[in-house]
């Protein structure tokens, strides 16, 4: 789990930009693949 660093802010976005980050990377490569198939 993530490090709660006595940072509110922090401990939800740093999680939430490593889920976005993820979430960015597979639907670009989820495009690309499909673009790929037709």
């Amino acid at each position: 789990m993530f490090l709660y660093i006595g940072h509110p802010i922090l401990g939800y976005i740093l999680p939430a930009a490593i889920f976005l980050v993820s979430f960015a990377v597979a639907w670009a490569c989820y495009k690309h693949f499909t673009k790929k198939m037709k």
